[in-house]
Order: structure tokens, then C-alpha cells, then sequence
């Protein structure tokens, strides 16, 4: 929803923010006031209504307007289950059970508004014209990594997952001219290990594909495409939460996309290992 790319955007002057905590404080102002009207409201100028709205992503302060007008039910509705700290110990369990699926959506929600169908496009086509994929995450990322190197293997596609690089394996491809296509994932998008991955794998002209929370310059530059979750701003707010099911989503649009692509030999083979299935089986 816009409201989470105001939330989440990053490198704030001390007027946008006040932009923005006056629009969080006072929801149902944008839906009547134009962009001065906002300014006058917020003690900032005009101009600084219309580089917010730039920061995030818009073309200026009509387009915003309209997007959050259309939003706006849904997003009152959301404000009312979910607070940006979503529970504390007072909290019982009714609470955790209801609110959960929500905080899970308005996570996917967000990925969703802030994703570029061409850069899914693109990383679609590399990984399809790849004959590896690596994929690159420290510490929980990791396990993800792993987890999506069985999903693209499950749909015949040869990928690894990685929790440093390794210079003789990638001079092995490089040796080898195998086509190969890498996925790098980093919470803070300030990851010394991601920043050393990127760099080794542009200076073998692989092409990569940068997935964080928060965006760091660095690894935007070195990265050929970039694709950014949501994420909190600490473990009250339960950012590692956020930011796990947003990066799922995300990784799930690139494997189903791969899975539509290669459908009939998908077909084929469940096919072939239902028939095993079915003999062996026969023979118990």
C-alpha cells in the first residue's frame, strides 16, 4: 500500500518526515487537500509534498493522491487491526491468532505495489537462458536460500544456495562459460558479505538479482536488478516477521513463473513419478 512505501522509505529531510507524520496523523486529510493545502498543514512547502511522492516512486502529488484515495478504506480498515507495534505482553493469544494473517498480508500487500513486473520479467528470462543459479543469504536468509534451491531443483532447474562465495567455484563457471544467473538476499541491504558477492560476481559478468529490505546504494549499483520487501524498523514491530513473508512472496512470483513456463515437463514427470508411485506399491 502507499502508505507502507511512506513508512519504509529511507534518508528522510527533517520536512518530509514531518510531511509524512502529519499524513499518518491525519489520514483522511489527503482525500480533500491539494498539495499546497498538505504543505500549510505539514509547516513544509509545496515542493516538499512533491519530492516525497518522487522518493517513493510517483510521478508527483495527483498520482499519490489518487493511489491513496483508492486505498483509503482498506488501509482504515488494516489501521484498525494492526498498530505498527502489534502486540506487547499484554497481548493474549485471540490477539497473536487474529492479527497474524494481517500483519502476513499487508506484508504481501506492500511487495506487491512496490514490485516492477519488468524486472520479475527480466529475472524470469536470465534464469530461464541460465544453466545455474545461485543463491546467495546469510544467517536466517540462508535456510531460505536452501529452501528455493529445492523449489527451482523440484521444477528441473539447477540452482544452489550459498552462505559465502567461493572464488575457484565461480573461476569454474567462468572457465566453463556456463551461463549463470544469481539471486543475493540482505534484510539491511547494508551486508559487507552481500556487497563482496556483488562485486565478484559483476567483475565474472554474471547477473544478479538484489532483493532487501531497505535500499543501500552500494548494492543497488552493483546489482543488475534490484527488488525490495518489506521490513520493520526493529524486532518490536517484528521486522525479521515482515520481511521473511515478503521475501517469500517475492521469491514465489519468480518460481511459479518458472513452473509456468516449464508446465508440460512439470506435467510429464509428476506423471512418470505418480506411475513409480503406483508400481512400487503394487509390489508392497
Amino acid at each position: 500500500m502507499i502508505v507502507d512505501r511512506l513508512k519504509n522509505v529511507t534518508h528522510l529531510t527533517s520536512q518530509e518526515k514531518a510531511l509524512v507524520d502529519t499524513i499518518e496523523a491525519q489520514p483522511d486529510l489527503v482525500l480533500h487537500a491539494s498539495s499546497h493545502v498538505l504543505a500549510k498543514a505539514a509547516y513544509v512547502s509545496p515542493a516538499t509534498v512533491v519530492r516525497l511522492c518522487k522518493k517513493i516512486g510517483l510521478s508527483g502529488y495527483a498520482e499519490f493522491k489518487s493511489m491513496y484515495t483508492a486505498e483509503f478504506s482498506q488501509y482504515m480498515a488494516m489501521r484498525e487491526q494492526i498498530k505498527t507495534i502489534p502486540f506487547n505482553q499484554d497481548s493474549k493469544m485471540e490477539d497473536i491468532l487474529h492479527s497474524l494473517p494481517h500483519i502476513y498480508q499487508r506484508a504481501v500487500n506492500y511487495t506487491e505495489s512496490m514490485i516492477d513486473p519488468n524486472v520479475i520479467q527480466a529475472c524470469v528470462e536470465a534464469i530461464q537462458s541460465s544453466e545455474h543459479i545461485g543463491i546467495y543469504g546469510m544467517g536466517l536468509n540462508y535456510p531460505i536460500a536452501q529452501m528455493y534451491q529445492y523449489k527451482l531443483q523440484a521444477i528441473g532447474i539447477n540452482a544452489v544456495a550459498y552462505n559465502t562465495t567461493n572464488w575457484s567455484w565461480l573461476e569454474q563457471l567462468n572457465l566453463k562459460k556456463t551461463p549463470t544467473f544469481a539471486i543475493l538476499i540482505s534484510q539491511s541491504g547494508r551486508n559487507q558479505f552481500i556487497h563482496e558477492a556483488l562485486r565478484q560476481l559483476k567483475s565474472y559478468d554474471i547477473k544478479t538479482l538484489y532483493i532487501a529490505g531497505q535500499k543501500d546504494r552500494l548494492s543497488h549499483q552493483l546489482a543488475t536488478y534490484s527488488l525490495f520487501a518489506m521490513t520493520g524498523g526493529s524486532a518490536l514491530e517484528l521486522s525479521t516477521t515482515l520481511f521473511t513473508v515478503s521475501l517469500i512472496y517475492l521469491l514465489d512470483c519468480l518460481t511459479v513463473a518458472m513452473h509456468v513456463k516449464y508446465y508440460e515437463d512439470i506435467e510429464r514427470i509428476t506423471n512418470q513419478i505418480n506411475d513409480k508411485r503406483n508400481d512400487w506399491l503394487m509390489v508392497r
